[in-house]
């Protein structure tokens, strides 16, 4: 995938890791980078386009699913 220019980032990923598909989407080797939504607020990178895939999140036993807030978003 990363020949494609599609990675996924993720919390499995070493440090290491991390950092060198970091690096190559600065330097635009990669378009494409696929994380959670918890990751990806953590993701400082520059980017033109973002696709979220849902709205709603599960905030747990007796909340349910709830609407993202505008900062999430």
């Amino acid at each position: 995938m990363v020949v494609s220019g599609v990675v996924y980032h993720n919390a499995s990923l070493s440090h290491r890791d991390r950092k060198i598909i970091e690096d190559l989407f600065i330097s635009g080797h990669l378009k494409v980078i696929c994380t959670t939504s918890t990751l990806s607020m953590g993701v400082n990178l520059p980017a033109r386009l973002v696709v979220v895939k849902a709205t709603t999140c599960y905030r747990g036993a007796g909340r349910g699913y709830e609407e993202y807030t505008k900062a999430e978003i």
